[in-house]
């Protein structure tokens, strides 16, 4: 009828750290943005099954090289890093072609070159869209003949993402109108001091 008890201690030790699931990272990459949204993971010993956390912003949105720091914690005084790369691409920019004159036909503007899965939009004095919106396909492009006078400027958009940028280069094109017509009058004789040959008038900005 007598009954007796004893203590006996149990300690339970983790001694591990978590071991992520995917030891490398894929790299992110994206045109224009990249957003973040896969969360890692790593399983420890005790605690079984961890969903990284981080600091890092999950929304990247300007061109450039970034790192995403993830942080894995089993609660039981081991926590490990993993990182992860982040790259943003931007639009490519080209240079923009002209050729021809408005008072023989026009000024022909073309792309030297563009990128697939982009518009490009020839836009006059930076608000008035010219004609639609060409598709690029990796080789140069040709918007037209034109004769209207104005600084013609090209808009690139992503048509998956939809950021946009403007190509460095314009392509001015000057009024049509002729240079006005002069008389040529000459004086003089080949057989003594020669014959000079002159202009009635001329025009400011008209090269003779």
């Amino acid at each position: 009828g007598n009954i007796s008890f004893q203590n006996q201690k149990v300690i339970v030790t983790d001694s591990e750290e978590p071991v992520p699931d995917v030891i490398t990272l894929p790299v992110l990459t994206g045109q224009c943005s990249v957003t973040v949204s896969a969360i890692p993971t790593a399983t420890d010993n005790c605690a079984g099954i961890l969903h990284a956390t981080t600091n890092s912003p999950l929304f990247y949105n300007t061109p450039g090289q970034y790192q995403v720091v993830w942080i894995y914690d089993d609660g039981n005084g081991h926590a490990i890093i993993q990182f992860q790369n982040v790259i943003v691409t931007g639009l490519s920019t080209f240079a923009l072609t002209s050729s021809g004159s408005p008072c023989t036909g026009g000024v022909t503007i073309g792309l030297e070159s563009s990128q697939s899965g982009v518009n490009y939009q020839l836009v006059r004095n930076g608000s008035v869209n010219v004609g639609a919106a060409l598709i690029g396909n990796g080789n140069a492009l040709e918007f037209g003949t034109f004769t209207t006078a104005g600084t013609y400027s090209v808009t690139a958009t992503s048509l998956s993402q939809g950021c946009t940028i403007t190509m460095p280069q314009t392509v001015v094109v000057n009024s049509g109108t002729l240079p006005q017509a002069f008389a040529v009058t000459g004086s003089g004789s080949v057989c003594t001091t020669g014959v000079t040959i002159t202009l009635t008038s001329s025009q400011s900005g008209v090269t003779y």
